[in-house]
């Protein structure tokens, strides 16, 4: 059921000319729902894709070259996965894509549009809720929003670590320990590879950029 139901939402999606804002933030809100994104069937294995899985690669996927799809995408998988830190394993592959996510593009209707449509509005209300409210405002509209949702994330994941070992730890903590410490590992195992990469072809323009993003993420 659940596949005919992101199989036939992407359809739809990707079937309208134009990204609406009250679309985007419609589909994600419906179809990546805490009712489902808390089973972990959904997310599905190490070697197989569940039904939320392949559609948020597919967003994401999309996203690369929409703006305003993956800043809306960000905006409500980084407060997903903060309600529900046990999922963080499965997506280390998006949240990297997310952490060096740096398009330039600057969307000029979407302010207008939360601004002159009450859908709009409406919709975007619908998202779970920012880990930061005051930085999703200060930054949704730049390109360093995806970035900037992924160090808030895991700053927030950090305080439900330190409570590991006393009187108030639970599930969530021990799983936000463990998605830090993966995501962490995955991010390092990145910059080596990226510094071999760079030291075979001669080039090291970037390195300093990419290591820099590293650093922004992991002293959040």
């Amino acid at each position: 059921m659940m596949w005919h139901l992101v199989h036939s939402s992407w359809i739809l999606h990707v079937s309208c000319n134009k990204r609406r804002v009250a679309c985007i933030a419609a589909l994600l809100s419906s179809v990546l729902h805490t009712s489902v994104f808390s089973d972990g069937s959904m997310h599905g294995t190490s070697s197989a894709s569940g039904p939320l899985k392949w559609f948020i690669e597919n967003v994401l996927e999309e996203g690369t070259k929409s703006p305003r799809t993956i800043r809306l995408a960000a905006l409500h998988l980084t407060g997903m996965w903060l309600s529900h830190p046990k999922e963080i394993k499965n997506y280390l592959k998006e949240l990297k894509l997310l952490t060096f996510y740096g398009s330039v593009a600057f969307d000029e209707d979407f302010e207008s549009e939360l601004v002159d449509n009450l859908d709009a509005r409406t919709e975007v209300s619908l998202l779970a809720k920012s880990p930061d409210a005051e930085l999703t405002e200060a930054f949704i509209n730049t390109e360093l929003y995806a970035r900037v949702s992924v160090a808030v994330l895991f700053s927030k994941l950090a305080d439900l670590a330190n409570l590991v070992g006393s009187a108030d730890e639970n599930a969530d903590c021990l799983a936000a320990l463990e998605s830090g410490k993966l995501f962490l590992l995955d991010l390092l195992n990145s910059v080596v590879i990226f510094q071999i990469l760079t030291k075979l072809t001669g080039y090291t323009k970037l390195i300093s950029n990419f290591e820099r993003s590293i650093i922004y993420v992991l002293l959040r």
